[in-house]
């Protein structure tokens, strides 16, 4: 079985993009894995229930010299359930490309993908499957060099065994990446924006009484804020392609604005709940009770000072990389969505100043730009069959 893919190593969730029965398939989880002793029990749910929702119960036993260790790990939404020995990306120190959770998450998603794959044609659960994988992915620009972009393609390139157990039975697959490239996030959104539906524009439509397609910013001077959980990257780009030495990253994100908001919510507590993960308290924040409420106060507070912080980065790089010449604010990633309420105002308001305008990328949009980008940086480099 051969898939060409791009997967977006986010800290906050893992997104593989790939081509499946003629549309583009996105498949997520959250960045966290739990790791266990043991052999996990089994699920006694039917076959086709246990494949259909494997993804969201991946409990996988993963051998790659990509690891430090081999182990048997929870991985995702399973993680998130299961929260015992949990780990999720460490946004402080960053180094993402020698973290082992992002290959993790990227192998067990991949080899879930297989078994999915091979479930709808098959109808039956195989002992050993092989999947052949060429992929690109993306690193921070503030972690970026040549270098570390190689020491994670060597990583993923080669054969890695990951034993998924789907109830009472598994699954060996053989996950034999092939071909792999590394490239920066933000650098790939322009190639998801120029392959994406006039909709994307909706937004910028509506706010400057126009019909843009995205085909009309293809020589257009743009500085793209792609915010993330950990980081966020500042590109500048003229029309679709990234402008030497005009990117950089800063660490200020979502994550950022989350862990401020869970010491902020401890202290409210009294200093009386146990370790909570970044992704345990964004589900928080869905719920209706008491703690709940107390938790998106605490976020509102957090996001505020965070988004004020992105918007003072988005200004200086526009005048320190782009001369103050950039016609288009393009804004994106995870944190467009977090942060608008916080950011989207000002920075209309520091574009017409300045003779700019301002490209918010809808919601439906904005989390897959990096997933969608490098899918098609893979497929130009090694798919165009």
């Amino acid at each position: 079985m051969n898939l060409c893919c791009g997967i977006d190593i986010g800290n906050a969730k893992t997104e593989v993009a790939f081509m499946g029965n003629e549309k583009l398939n996105l498949v997520r989880q959250p960045s966290v894995v739990s790791q266990l002793l043991s052999k996990p029990e089994t699920n006694d749910s039917d076959e086709k229930t246990l494949v259909t929702n494997l993804l969201d119960n991946l409990a996988v036993h993963i051998f790659s010299d990509a690891l430090k260790k081999d182990g048997i790990y929870f991985v995702g939404r399973k993680a998130l359930d299961t929260p015992r020995n949990i780990k999720n990306m460490n946004i402080t120190l960053g180094n993402k490309v020698k973290q082992d959770i992002p290959i993790i998450t990227s192998l067990s998603l991949l080899a879930g993908v297989a078994i999915q794959k091979h479930y709808e044609t098959k109808e039956t659960l195989p002992k050993t499957l092989t999947l052949n994988v060429k992929m690109a992915t993306a690193i921070p620009s503030s972690e970026y060099t040549k270098d570390s972009a190689k020491f994670l393609e060597d990583r993923f390139l080669g054969e890695h065994n990951i034993k998924v157990f789907v109830g009472s039975n598994s699954v060996v697959v053989n996950v034999n990446v092939t071909h792999c490239k590394c490239t920066e996030e933000g650098k790939t959104a322009m190639l998801a924006f120029l392959k994406s539906e006039n909709d994307i524009l909706s937004n910028y439509n509506d706010t400057y009484n126009e019909n843009a397609k995205p085909i009309d910013f293809a020589k257009a001077r743009s500085l793209h804020s792609d915010i993330g959980d950990g980081t966020s990257e500042i590109i500048f780009t003229q029309g679709f392609n990234p402008v030497p030495n005009g990117s950089y990253g800063v660490r200020v994100g979502v994550g950022h604005a989350t862990n401020e908001a869970i010491k902020l919510y401890r202290n409210e507590l009294g200093g009386l709940i146990g370790d909570i993960t970044r992704q345990h308290f964004i589900e928080l924040l869905t719920g209706d009770t008491e703690k709940s409420k107390v938790a998106r106060e605490k976020m509102t507070e957090a996001t505020y000072i965070q988004g004020y912080k992105i918007n003072e980065h988005i200004q200086q790089a526009f005048v320190e990389y782009t001369a103050s010449t950039a016609e288009y604010f393009f804004v994106h990633g995870g944190g467009s969505i977090v942060f608008k309420k916080d950011m989207y105002e000002d920075l209309i308001d520091f574009t017409s100043q300045v003779r700019a305008r301002v490209v918010w990328i809808p919601e439906e949009y904005a989390t897959s730009m990096n997933s969608r980008g490098t899918f098609y940086l893979a497929q130009q480099l090694f798919c165009k069959e």
